[in-house]
């Protein structure tokens, strides 16, 4: 038996140390997935018609989703054509969804309509911002820039989670404890 209990307990060290870990997507049941990593919410269903960066950029803006209307273009470093996991679809490409550099996409998780192409970010191409701006691969895990007349996909992600569910409590509630006073506790916590 002490075994066994020696072995569950390295199973779940184990479990608990795999980089899969390092983040969970809620899906948030309105069209929303919040990441938990980055404090970040996607669109659900990313736009799947390819469109300029301009278009792009005007579709994220003018949605109103899960009762909010700050969405936008996620980001991405925009420093070097690579494989990146910094910015937001570099995170959630590598990191939160655990896919491997040169692809495929094997995992898209709770969103399912992500497809294995070129998706813009709201980042431009800093030596020619007027007519170029970054774009992530997500058959590949790769940044490049693309001419913003180019096609491309959109997903739309804002900042913040919203109303994220609150874990279940474990033991007393502060939530409806009474107010009190500063005066009433000479100024020492009454909890």
């Amino acid at each position: 038996m002490k075994k066994f209990f020696i072995s569950l307990s390295i199973l779940i060290i184990s479990f608990s140390m795999s980089p899969g870990a390092l983040a969970d997507l809620i899906d948030m049941g309105d069209g929303t997935v919040y990441d938990t990593d980055t404090n970040v919410t996607w669109y659900k269903h990313p736009h799947n018609n390819p469109m300029t960066w301009d278009e792009a950029m005007k579709w994220a803006a003018s949605l109103a989703v899960g009762d909010y209307r700050d969405w936008r273009l996620p980001t991405t470093p925009g420093t070097e054509y690579d494989y990146t996991k910094e910015g937001e679809m570099g995170r959630l490409y590598y990191v939160t969804l655990g896919n491997d550099e040169d692809g495929p996409l094997a995992n898209n998780g709770p969103l399912t309509e992500l497809q294995p192409y070129d998706y813009w970010s709201g980042t431009e191409f800093k030596d020619n911002p007027a007519d170029y701006a970054w774009a992530f691969d997500f058959r590949t895990g790769r940044q490049r820039s693309i001419a913003k007349n180019s096609i491309a996909y959109a997903i739309a992600v804002r900042s913040g989670g919203g109303n994220v569910p609150r874990p279940p409590s474990r033991g007393k509630s502060y939530d409806n404890l009474p107010e009190r006073q500063p005066e009433e506790s000479g100024g020492k916590s009454l909890y």
